[in-house]
């Protein structure tokens, strides 16, 4: 009886496994970015730069893919040129970083839909406008 009922189990969670990937493969959108991040901007302050952040998945996975973000919009090109439209100085924090995105979101209900890394930038462009070119 134990060999029919893992024979009959391995296909649900096979079909189960295979719909997860399919979901987690999807882009992130902004809502669900702003989503994730909604605690980050009322975190409280400790002493000196220490933030306190809230201990969940999310919050995680909201400071992950702004670090990924700050990494990459503080970067500059072989020519010493920002790499994207946004001129975010080098000393800006996740937490300015994550502000700027759900101020912008929140303003922006018309791009939820749309890939939070494209808001985002949209959002620093925004914060952090290139004024010498």
């Amino acid at each position: 009886m134990e060999g029919c009922v893992t024979r009959l189990l391995l296909p649900v969670v096979a079909a189960f496994a295979l719909v997860a990937f399919q979901v987690d493969a999807q882009q992130d959108t902004a809502g669900q970015m702003l989503s994730a991040c909604k605690a980050v901007p009322t975190a409280q302050a400790a002493a000196g730069t220490e933030v306190r952040l809230p201990t969940d998945f999310y919050t995680g996975y909201c400071w992950g893919a702004f670090s990924s973000l700050q990494s990459a919009t503080t970067s500059k090109d072989w020519r010493g040129r920002q790499q994207y439209d946004a001129c975010v100085p080098p000393q800006t924090t996740k937490m300015q970083l994550i502000a700027a995105f759900t101020r912008y979101a929140g303003n922006h209900p018309e791009q939820m839909e749309k890939d939070y890394f494209g808001v985002a930038l949209d959002a620093f462009k925004d914060a952090f406008p290139c004024s010498r070119k």
